[in-house]
């Protein structure tokens, strides 16, 4: 004979620990080596560099996008949105991020990053530097700028930025300058060198007043 056992649940709200709740709205930050060797569904955050972001692939019954990052130790790992996760603004290819509250996941044997409602794109701030650099040599191609110093080193900035700061209508004004000691304010992106001011020094000025080079 049976006997039915009378349960009564009673749910009320419970406490979370501060801890907790930042565990989970920001995971803890790991290398890309380190999200590796996790075991499968560990929750994290991870920094890198963004290198692709495909368009969103419309299935049957699922969408999905994802993106490719790399850290500065050259390990690249993609990152997985599935559904309305494909609704996310994914940075540019070249932009620095922490993406957080993603979760560990293997396919074909390789670690995947996965998606979260929580998932979030957080664009790092990349600090500005000033430096004295000589132009040595330069070089224009549908509006984007190169130049190399003296030390040979690669700079990339814009034809709007170069005509504006040095007062030319086309990179072929600067030749004749050349060498020509500018101050650059710059950042560095995925290993480039980009350039967002330059200042002619005073000592270049007077190139522009010289008849030589009228």
């Amino acid at each position: 004979m049976y006997q039915h056992v009378l349960q009564i649940l009673y749910n009320a709200p419970f406490k979370v620990s501060q801890e907790t709740e930042n565990s989970f709205f920001h995971a803890n930050v790991h290398t890309l080596q380190e999200a590796s060797s996790l075991p499968r569904n560990t929750r994290i955050s991870v920094k890198g560099t963004i290198q692709t972001v495909s368009p969103v692939k419309q299935g049957a019954s699922y969408q999905l996008q994802f993106c490719d990052i790399q850290d500065d130790n050259n390990k690249k790992v993609r990152v997985n949105l599935w559904g309305d996760k494909c609704q996310h603004n994914i940075p540019d290819p070249g932009t620095s991020v922490l993406i957080e509250n993603v979760v560990t996941t293997v396919y074909q044997d390789n670690m995947v990053l996965t998606a979260t409602p929580e998932t979030a794109f957080l664009e790092s701030k990349v600090p500005s530097t000033s430096d004295n650099v000589t132009i040595i040599s330069i070089s224009e191609k549908r509006g984007d700028v190169t130049f190399f110093d003296q030390q040979d080193k690669e700079y990339v900035t814009t034809l709007d930025i170069v005509s504006t700061n040095i007062h030319c209508k086309t990179i072929k004004d600067i030749v004749p300058l050349l060498p020509l000691p500018v101050t650059i304010t710059m950042t560095t992106k995925a290993g480039k060198n980009i350039v967002t001011t330059i200042t002619v020094d005073d000592r270049s000025e007077d190139n522009f007043n010289d008849p030589l080079h009228e």
